[in-house]
């Protein structure tokens, strides 16, 4: 009968510790395991914005005066007039307000 009880007791403990570890392991994992993603860089700005090593331009197309042709192509291979865009983009806004 004493040697019942002394195994009930050492699977509560064990289950206890496993309980324990598992539920510090999800509290201290996220501060483990931190990332540089979206960090800023001295002067403010992301460290995702900068041209890291490719040589490539930071090139915005809707910024772009002579993309124009090539945004109504776009356009248009989706079969959608400028309105049709204009529409959804005020959708968009309305939802986020």
């Amino acid at each position: 009968m004493i040697i019942s009880q002394l195994r009930t007791a050492s699977r509560a403990t064990l289950l206890a510790l496993v309980t324990l570890g598992a539920l510090g392991a999800v509290v201290l994992w996220p501060s483990l395991s931190r990332t540089q993603a979206g960090s800023r860089t001295g002067d403010g700005s992301r460290t995702a914005d900068k041209n890291v090593g490719d040589g490539l331009p930071n090139y915005d197309i809707r910024l772009d005066t002579k993309a124009i042709e090539k945004l109504a192509a776009f356009r248009s291979s989706m079969n959608r007039s400028a309105s049709a865009v204009a529409d959804i983009r005020d959708r968009f806004a309305a939802a986020e307000a």
